[in-house]
């Protein structure tokens, strides 16, 4: 709640930052990668985690401002995602919270070499390149899993420049 309010009036302050930011948060919306919690949800008392957040800027045509989720983040043990005993025991007795980010499955480093990419890129006589637009964003979850992506946010601020905020994930 706090880092969310940090960063509205912090990005508010700035004119440029703020429409570029709000033009962010709209494309999200109305591609429907987030929503606002439904009511019913809200009223959960376990299950599910507030991510805070920061945003990106750039020089780019398409992508000026990226709202980026912190998954790095230590969690509190009651929002842990379906932790086995083991894990929570663990992250209890440590005091070392887990993060959603440890979580994640880990897999090899699948990145191509960058020096034998461009040696087969050479030698074929066709070669092409491709590009996902907001591929994060692409990744569908399911409605129990995206309770563990909510965040906070206001739209605008009132006339006294408080904001108010809402729960979105």
């Amino acid at each position: 709640y706090a880092a969310a309010m940090r960063n509205l009036q912090k990005l508010y302050k700035n004119e440029e930052k703020w429409s570029l930011f709000k033009a962010a948060f709209e494309k999200l919306k109305n591609r429907e990668f987030i929503e606002l919690v439904p009511k019913e949800d809200l009223a959960k008392r376990r299950n599910f985690c507030y991510l805070s957040w920061t945003c990106v800027f750039k020089d780019s045509v398409t992508t000026p401002c990226r709202i980026v989720y912190c998954c790095n983040q230590p969690l509190s043990c009651e929002c842990e995602p379906r932790c086995s005993a083991e894990q929570y025991q663990l992250s209890a007795e440590s005091g070392s919270r887990m993060s959603i980010n440890d979580y994640q499955l880990k897999g090899a480093d699948l990145l191509n070499n960058l020096g034998k990419l461009m040696i087969r890129w050479r030698k074929a006589p066709w070669a092409a390149t491709c590009d996902i637009s907001s591929m994060y964003n692409r990744v569908a979850l399911d409605r129990d899993t995206k309770d563990y992506t909510r965040f906070f946010f206001a739209e605008t601020p009132t006339e006294t420049g408080e904001f108010k905020l809402l729960s979105y994930r």
